[in-house]
This record gives C-alpha cells, structure tokens and sequence, in this order.
C-alpha cells in the first residue's frame, strides 16, 4: 500500500510539474504563493521565538500560515489578539 502511495505521489508531482512548465503563469503564481508561506512561517516562528519568554505562542500550521500569507504583519497581530482573547 505504501508503494502505491509513493507511485501516486511521484506520478502526480511529474503531472504537475509539465504543467507548471508549458503555462509560466501558473509558474509564477505558485512561486509567489511558496515565498509567501515561507516568510509567514519565519514571521510566525519568530513570534514564537520572541514570546516564548512571555509564555505566548501562536501554533505553526496550515491555517495561520495561510493567514499571514495572505494578511501579512497585520494578520500576525490578528492570530495573537484572538490568542489573547482566549488564553
């Protein structure tokens, strides 16, 4: 069942892959999306880092990084007001 998996896996990704190589918008619509999850897990991981002395922490999962993906430094602010609220 495993192998399977993985052969669905690698099948899917070279899918993607060619079509992400004939239409280069789609390209660079991925590519924007990636860097901006990326700078909201670092931004989300040193919220962390800075409010671990304060006992503060805000989780790191699919749902507030696509939030501070989208929203930025403000979500951010929004993710730790509604972590306040309910702590």
């Amino acid at each position: 069942m495993r192998t399977f998996m993985w052969f669905l896996f690698a099948v899917s990704f070279l899918l993607l892959s060619v079509l992400l190589f004939r239409n280069r918008e789609a390209g660079r619509l991925v590519v924007k999306w990636g860097l901006a999850a990326a700078a909201a897990a670092i931004l989300l991981y040193a919220a962390n880092w800075f409010g671990a002395s304060y006992g503060f922490h805000i989780p790191i999962n699919g749902g507030t990084v696509a939030l501070v993906g989208i929203l930025g430094v403000p979500g951010l602010a929004l993710l730790a007001a509604v972590q306040w609220a309910v702590l």
